[in-house]
């Protein structure tokens, strides 16, 4: 259900995004630039919340710290946005409430999804794990709690 309303959601952001203009093409959407466009009115925002902008310079190429960075983060972290994508709002650590990841195993030279990971209901295997070696058994040396490690993954586009 989650996922039909965010689906229809997008739907009418795409109809609303092509009426605002007659050069706009259903060939500029994807989701991608949709969630880009909201990612833009989080940022503004958050920034329209803050009493007193920050007036410091920020150089990408600075090693100092940027005196307004806690303040904007603080705004960032408060934002209830309702987008063409949904609602977008953070936990007090600054995640995201809406993370929903498709958990795929490769196999065979291609993905097949096997299970999610939502940051509220958590992790959820719908179908057996291949490891390398063709085996279902969970190779040993495989670390149970991952609190604190850093996740790497790649995102593929929809096709």
């Amino acid at each position: 259900k989650q996922w039909y309303q965010r689906r229809v959601a997008i739907t009418a952001g795409r109809d609303e995004y092509l009426q605002s203009s007659r050069n706009h093409t259903i060939a500029d959407l994807s989701s991608y630039s949709l969630m880009a466009y909201d990612t833009i009115g989080v940022v503004r925002t958050a920034l329209g919340s803050i009493k007193v902008p920050p007036t410091q310079e920020i150089r990408c190429s600075s090693k100092e710290g940027w005196a307004g960075g806690e303040e904007v983060l603080s705004a960032l972290k408060s934002v209830k946005y309702t987008g063409i994508t949904g609602i977008t709002n953070f936990t007090n650590s600054g995640e995201s409430r809406r993370v929903l990841y498709d958990i795929v195993n490769f196999k065979d030279g291609s993905f097949h999804t096997v299970g999610t990971w939502h940051n509220v209901s958590r992790l959820k295997i719908t179908k057996a794990i291949e490891f390398l070696g063709h085996s279902e058994e969970i190779p040993s040396g495989i670390a149970n709690n991952l609190e604190g490690a850093h996740l790497r993954f790649g995102v593929l586009p929809e096709s």
